[in-house]
């Protein structure tokens, strides 16, 4: 999801010779450290690259390997992999701490505050407020996030093209500012030297919000492509056929001409994209609540594609998307429009037989994580079959709620329902923090669409809760037929921790 962009990369250095804290307490008492800045300009357009898929940029990795004293390969294989929200390291720790290089935040860009949190976003990466705080996705006030597009971290001998490029977006929900704005946010590599010299690499992300500039396009064609397709709530991608288009404007690849979204009056985006998502009725927005579909070359290859935003609701509307391909000022207008099938209820092969059932989950959790399946002590008392349970997730037949203690609890975690917890058994939202400022989640649990369970954790989150048994979640799945007969599923977690 990836749009216009802007980038100058520039470094300018600030180095000292006296002891700094590390990640690690005291880990060099009888070296020094260095510090050098690097300094990334975005610029983003107010009101159309402002959002989640704000652009990409490289940070000047060549200049950071440099000052940190190490290899590519050295780089890569140091960071270790992450796994989800599990870091699986190069070495037997269950975080990064450890590892030969380490990637953080400096709270507020103030380097004398630095945090070691790989990934708030995805990939390596990090949400922020807008003042430079960590953040994720959840909070309030999340704001700002950059993400490594990068796939091969932790993994010898492999393609290091690419390894720079980083995604950047803001919020849109959480975003109020204007033209002229300016934000920074300052990520961190740290490793120690051969000498014992602690060395940190500050990656300073400076962005600056531009002001629209007002297009004139002379549209030469104009023309409709149709689709008919079933409701997908997996972002299915259906390629786009531009070649009428190109050959109207004289283009013999799309990933050379400027791509505008068009509203459904017939008024362009503010400037080129690769990325639009539109509402229902066709206008232009952003990624939520009330999209239809998307139009995206996410690959950055010039090759287009739609996808329908998962919402059920969609079954049985025709939605659409329009774009502009440009060729200077030269453009074809292409409506993409998607007659979305309507969604058959499923009905339960015995409706009489239909009950509520009890279902105890015992997991003995590790460090990695624990998995349990359970549909066939649900199936039978829905009367459906595993093929089914997509079908009826689609047409609304079910629905979860979650519990802590016997209360309702909103779900903050993946999956169909999901929620993270503190070491006591708490539910608590993903990035929580106590007064003094100390992440509070530890693990979360999730249910998933084929009536399977996960238990997981963040980082080093798992130590806080072994020895611990702990039976304070449960969760309500219930299935209703189409003739409004309901059965529910009450589904009651007991998760003992052996993480150590």
């Amino acid at each position: 999801m990836k749009k216009y962009f802007i980038i100058l990369a520039a470094s300018a250095a600030a180095l000292t010779g006296c002891k700094k804290p590390g990640p690690d307490p005291d880990p060099t008492p009888d070296g020094g450290y260095l510090e050098k800045t690097f300094v990334v300009n975005i610029s983003m357009i107010d009101g159309v690259t402002t959002n989640y898929s704000g652009g990409n940029a490289d940070m000047p990795g060549d200049a950071i390997l440099d000052f940190l004293g190490i290899s590519e390969e050295e780089f890569v294989l140091g960071m270790g992999t992450l796994d989800g929200n599990a870091l699986e390291k190069t070495t037997s720790q269950v975080d990064q701490q450890g590892n030969p290089v380490m990637f953080g935040v400096a709270e507020y860009n103030n380097t004398e505050n630095l945090t070691w949190v790989p990934e708030t976003s995805s990939n390596f990466g990090h949400w922020f407020n807008a003042e430079g705080a960590l953040a994720s996705w959840s909070d309030d006030d999340s704001f700002f996030f950059t993400e490594s597009t990068y796939g091969d971290w932790g993994v010898a001998d492999a393609d290091r093209s690419g390894l720079w490029n980083y995604g950047y977006g803001i919020r849109p929900d959480h975003y109020t500012g204007k033209a002229g704005d300016k934000y920074t946010f300052t990520e961190v590599f740290f490793l120690t030297d051969d000498d014992e010299v602690e060395r940190y690499a500050y990656v300073q992300w400076n962005v600056t919000i531009e002001a629209a500039q007002e297009i004139s396009l002379q549209v030469v064609d104009t023309y409709e492509i149709s689709y008919d397709v079933d409701y997908e709530g997996d972002y299915s991608n259906h390629e786009i056929d531009l070649s009428r288009a190109l050959n109207a404007i004289g283009a013999s690849d799309a990933k050379a001409c400027d791509v505008y979204g068009v509203n459904a009056d017939g008024s362009y985006s503010k400037a080129p994209g690769k990325n639009f998502w539109f509402s229902a009725a066709g206008d232009i927005s952003s990624w939520g609540e009330g999209c239809g579909i998307c139009i995206n070359d996410d690959d950055n290859d010039g090759v287009y594609g739609w996808c329908m935003f998962p919402d059920a609701n969609l079954a049985g509307q025709t939605v659409f998307g329009t774009i502009a391909v440009a060729n200077g000022t030269k453009a074809a207008v292409v409506k993409i429009v998607a007659k979305i099938a309507g969604i058959e209820a499923v009905q339960p092969a015995d409706e009489s037989a239909m009950k509520d059932v009890d279902v105890t989950v015992e997991l003995t959790v590790t460090a990695e994580g624990a998995s349990a399946k359970y549909a066939e002590q649900i199936l039978p008392a829905f009367q459906i079959s595993a093929e089914q349970i997509s079908a009826a997730i689609n047409a609304g037949q079910i629905s979860c709620t979650a519990y802590v203690n016997g209360e309702a609890v909103e779900p903050t975690a993946g999956g169909m329902i999901g929620n993270w917890f503190d070491v006591n058994g708490n539910a608590i939202s993903f990035g929580a923090q106590d007064e003094a400022g100390n992440n509070l989640r530890s693990y979360f649990v999730e249910f998933y669409d084929d009536f399977s369970a996960g238990c997981g954790f963040y980082e080093s989150d798992s130590a806080g809760v072994n020895g611990k048994t702990i039976s304070s979640y449960s969760q309500k799945i219930t299935f209703t037929a189409p003739s409004g007969k309901t059965a529910t599923a009450t589904v009651s977690y007991k998760l003992t921790f052996n993480t150590l």
